[in-house]
């Protein structure tokens, strides 16, 4: 059976913001291929666009869209299965100045966007794979956190997955320290409220994931370093938390430190979390009767702030971005322990902060250089 190349898609920031923090030096979308059987990755193509931060595949990985970071479009490109290549179908506008976030649904036919100011857009996804009419806007509602004006001056919605059955859209918000549950209606393609989760105060959730089981989420919070396991109500799309863990290592005391990137693990038995400042990754089992977290262990993360890392389809591997350090540094997942292992090796590659694999990574022997 002749198996279709395998691809991963690495987004990059290509310009600064405000605080001048990002150490954004890329070009756009990077596209790699990686050798089934050496494990090289070789670069075919840069796709120039604007801070392509966030990347996301459309119905059965034919289409990827990314945002386009400091501005209020979002882009769409077909995929060409076998040469990997990317073109450009079509830009649309949100109704914000500065997206931040978005997600696309498993059937491909609806996209949801978040704005630096809490500005929430709905868009229908064509037939073709181009971004279609825009069906939705609105502002998150509630109040803002008590943190500094920089920090929480109003919604910053961070991350806002579609539930695993499509029914709804849940928002992380770092800027009024709320989750906030949307249903939607799925032949008008409008957003109605459900549930606003609130977090603790300066908390700033930043991401959520749910568990394959889809009776548990899970939620980070950037500012006071934590993950919060909820109970997952599919039929109604709200959340109840039973659970608070700290992110940072029990002998860790200095307050230096933001989450990143969570992730749980496809077999659902062991979670993720990147801390910056601090550097490193932590790894946590799952009760799988629960859905309690306990801690397995921390390592450090080979480079400079852990924004972004990618658990790829296979679940063999961990590769984590470190956007100020211009590297991605390769972990191996125990499949016992759920413990990671640092293979020492290294991908140079421009402000990594996000990554979109075709399909599992059989072998990493060729990916890199060793430390």
């Amino acid at each position: 059976m002749n198996q279709k190349p395998l691809y991963v898609y690495i987004g990059t920031y290509t310009t600064e913001n405000s605080k001048g923090n990002r150490n954004a030096h890329g070009v756009g979308i990077y596209v790699y291929k990686i050798d089934r059987e050496s494990g090289n990755w070789e670069l075919i193509q840069e796709v120039p666009t604007l801070n392509p931060a966030v990347l996301q595949y459309g119905k059965n990985q034919k289409y990827i869209y990314c945002v386009n970071s400091n501005s209020g479009g979002v882009t769409a490109y077909v995929r060409n299965e076998e040469t990997g290549m990317l073109t450009e179908l079509n830009t649309a506008m949100t109704d914000g100045k500065n997206i931040m976030i978005m997600s696309v649904d498993e059937a491909g036919e609806f996209m949801v966007t978040g704005d630096h100011k809490g500005i929430v857009n709905v868009f229908r996804i064509n037939e073709d794979g181009s971004v279609g009419e825009k069906t939705d806007s609105l502002i998150l509602p509630g109040e803002k956190g008590p943190l500094n004006e920089k920090i929480q001056p109003w919604s910053r919605p961070h991350h806002l997955p579609f539930s695993p059955d499509g029914r709804h859209v849940l928002i992380a918000d770092k800027g009024l320290d709320i989750v906030h549950s949307y249903r939607i209606d799925r032949e008008e393609g409008k957003l109605s409220l459900i549930q606003q989760l609130k977090c603790h105060g300066a908390s700033c959730p930043r991401h959520l994931w749910f568990h394959p089981n889809r009776k548990w989420a899970y939620v980070n919070t950037e500012y006071t370093s934590t993950i919060i396991a909820c109970r997952y109500d599919e039929e109604n799309g709200t959340l109840d938390p039973f659970q608070v863990v700290s992110a940072l290592p029990d002998d860790y005391f200095d307050v230096n430190t933001m989450t990143s990137e969570l992730v749980v693990h496809p077999n659902g038995k062991s979670l993720y979390i990147s801390n910056r400042r601090i550097n490193n990754i932590g790894a946590f089992s799952i009760d799988q009767e629960t859905g309690r977290l306990t801690p397995i262990g921390w390592v450090p993360c080979g480079g400079k702030k852990p924004r972004f890392f990618a658990i790829e389809p296979g679940g063999k591997y961990l590769f984590n971005g470190n956007q100020s350090s211009d590297t991605i540094t390769l972990f191996e997942i125990d499949s016992e322990s759920g413990a990671l292992i640092d293979t020492g090796k290294v991908l140079d590659t421009p402000t990594p902060v996000w990554m979109l694999f075709t399909d599992a990574v059989p072998c990493v022997d060729a990916f890199g250089t060793e430390n």
